[in-house]
């Protein structure tokens, strides 16, 4: 069905910026006003035209899932279904908007994702599933739908976590016969997801994403949910509500309460290494959009506006793809939004990447800023998808290991004809953002766009969420490779990456461990690093000792050949281009004198002595016969 009027955002600034204790308006008008509905979330437009008895538009086919062939991509791993499709139906088979975690102490991975298998619009009826993985990630159980209790209906914008303590966390929207508000669950070590703590109640909640400090510092266990709140047509309120306790959650603080009236979209959340929270969010002007940011150094009790990380830019949009959407869209009628995604590094430098209009007529590209001043000033900004085609890359996710790497994926068009079908492509920056490694690709095959009769027109999903350890980036995105009745099935796909390529990691010593001669004093011994990485292989970095002792953070950086000139146990540390500590190596190195020469001369005196004794025995008769004949 094809919509008129919209081709971009038009977005009128009427009214002074009202305070968040505001009467609500009428939350079913708000589908009547097209710069509100072009951004709300799919969760949110469905369950205002269920309660406000408003059907969701006719959906027509899209035209261009089967415009090109599923091709194979060469993606390094293998990507892994995560969720049980055996429980689609043809009229309701979509898993989209993915989200993933991991819990350090034993590796267990929770995703969580839109589910429209479980929801049926009545009363209760969930749109929220989860799967758990014990092997990570090679096998997942699919833990059904998300239960809102005697609450309501789970919605979408599903995030995932775990906290200080191991308990993991599930938060989305949830609706009621009145209203969309937000709620999270948890679930104890060992347990399952309990009842819905209700976290704030709208009228018209949307775009809720949760963070947790697991810092260790003075806030380390709050867990901070935040959203748009669309209480006023012309000014979102921006919100974060903090739980101290894991029990209940204080009231919705704004996060930006001296923006001017305006619309507002996707808070996304983090924390920093000293418990500074972080929030980022897109905010649309007119055709123009802005990246803006806040702070909060206080537990979420209060946040200070920062320098915005990228001021107007043009937003991702193909035009023919949005006026059939009517609001916002990409090429195979995806409807699109330029969300931030936010991480910030173990050093508290602040990454930040998004989307937006490419040159010409590319419509979408991932661009990257970081700030090493806590937000006071940002990098030029840096378009890291290495593509020389016009082709879209969109829905970026940023995120920093433990080690201070920072890692990047997105859905990319770069290998298909028609820039239809898409992929997950990935990169990297081992020095902080300052450069990125060639982008590789993800996933096993290019996937064809859909949008199904279960969710909104044009939808496809917002966003994608992951998570790093030491070792994996974990992938998770949502694919319609599959098919069910004849059109494709958006599942949820997962892979893990590994942070680094360490495959054949070694480290060579030349010369080798043994016994040499003190005339070869001082050895010269140098170290190499091999594998089949050639990052890892140039920006690894070795650790060493020559007193015995173990090697750590604090001993010498080996940045060239190493003297050695008595007996020594030469040990060494590796740390690969990724921070990822490997396997000691150690080599000892006797030296012994050599032969002295006086020892060598006396030995030759000796043999010489012989001789003669021999030769006298040979002669011996001569002289006694001479003699005798005297």
């Amino acid at each position: 069905m094809k919509k008129n009027g919209l081709l971009i955002f038009l977005f009128l600034f009427l009214f002074a910026a009202p305070t968040y204790a505001q009467t609500p308006v009428d939350a079913c008008a708000l589908l009547d006003e097209p710069d509100v509905w072009a951004i709300m979330s799919t969760s949110l437009e469905m369950h205002l035209r269920q309660i406000c008895g408003r059907p969701m538009p006719a959906v027509a086919p899209s035209p261009y899932w089967s415009a090109e062939p599923i091709a194979a991509l060469s993606g390094k791993g293998d990507d892994v279904l995560v969720n049980d499709r055996s429980g689609d139906s043809v009229s309701r088979s979509t898993q989209s908007e993915c989200s993933i975690t991991v819990r350090s102490s034993d590796g267990l991975l929770l995703a969580g994702w839109n589910d429209s298998t479980h929801y049926t619009g009545a009363a209760g009826s969930s749109f929220a599933g989860f799967g758990i993985s014990t092997d990570g990630g090679a096998v997942w159980t699919d833990g059904g739908a998300i239960s809102g209790g005697t609450v309501g209906s789970p919605l979408g914008d599903p995030d995932v976590n775990v906290g200080s303590d191991g308990t993991l966390w599930f938060s989305c929207m949830i609706g009621t016969n009145v209203s969309t508000g937000l709620m999270a669950t948890k679930a104890p070590v060992g347990g399952g997801f309990g009842q819905p703590i209700i976290v704030h109640t709208g009228p018209s909640d949307d775009k809720v994403l949760m963070t947790i400090d697991k810092t260790g510092g003075a806030y380390d266990g709050n867990v901070y949910l935040c959203a748009v709140d669309f209480n006023n047509f012309f000014s979102f309120n921006l919100f974060c509500a903090a739980s101290s306790n894991g029990a209940t959650f204080g009231a919705p603080v704004s996060i930006c309460p001296s923006c001017a009236a305006g619309s507002y979209q996707a808070p996304y959340p983090t924390v920093g290494p000293d418990g500074t929270l972080y929030v980022a969010w897109v905010a649309f002007n007119g055709s123009n959009a802005q990246i803006q940011i806040a702070k909060s150094t206080n537990g979420g009790a209060g946040f200070e506006r920062l320098t915005n990380p990228m001021a107007a830019f043009p937003p991702s949009l193909e035009t023919q793809a949005t006026n059939y959407c009517g609001r916002n869209a990409l090429n195979g009628n995806i409807r699109y939004m330029d969300f931030p995604s936010l991480a910030v590094a173990p050093d508290g430098v602040v990454h930040l990447l998004f989307s937006r209009h490419g040159t010409g007529a590319d419509s979408a590209d991932i661009f990257y800023v970081k700030s090493s001043d806590d937000g006071q000033t940002w990098t030029t900004p840096m378009r890291i998808n290495d593509d020389q085609t016009a082709n879209d890359q969109f829905f970026p996710t940023i995120v920093a290991n433990p080690n201070g790497v920072i890692l990047a994926y997105w859905y990319d068009r770069r290998d298909a004809p028609s820039n239809i079908n898409y992929g997950v492509y990935l990169s990297r920056s081992l020095d902080g953002g300052d450069t990125w490694l060639t982008n590789v690709p993800v996933s096993d095959v290019l996937s064809p766009p859909y949008s199904g009769s279960d969710t909104a027109d044009c939808y496809m999903g917002d966003y994608n969420k992951a998570v790093a350890d030491d070792e994996n980036l974990y992938v998770i995105w949502s694919d319609n490779r599959l098919q069910i009745g004849g059109h494709p099935d958006p599942d949820v796909y997962f892979e893990a990456v590994p942070v680094c390529d360490n495959a054949g990691f070694q480290v060579a010593l030349d010369p080798p461990a043994g016994t040499y001669s003190t005339e070869e004093t001082p050895l010269q011994v140098t170290l190499q690093i091999t594998g089949d990485d050639p990052a890892c292989v140039t920006e690894g970095t070795l650790y060493y000792t020559t007193d015995g002792s173990a090697p750590d953070a604090d001993s010498p950086v080996y940045d060239g050949p190493i003297s050695l000139t008595a007996d020594t146990l030469l040990r060494v540390r590796p740390l690969t281009c990724c921070g990822q500590i490997r396997d000691e190596v150690s080599a000892q190195y006797v030296f012994e004198a050599p032969a002295d020469d006086d020892t060598v001369n006396d030995d030759d005196n000796d043999d010489d002595n012989a001789d003669d004794d021999a030769a006298d025995d040979d002669g011996g008769d001569d002289d006694d016969s001479g003699s005798c004949g005297c």
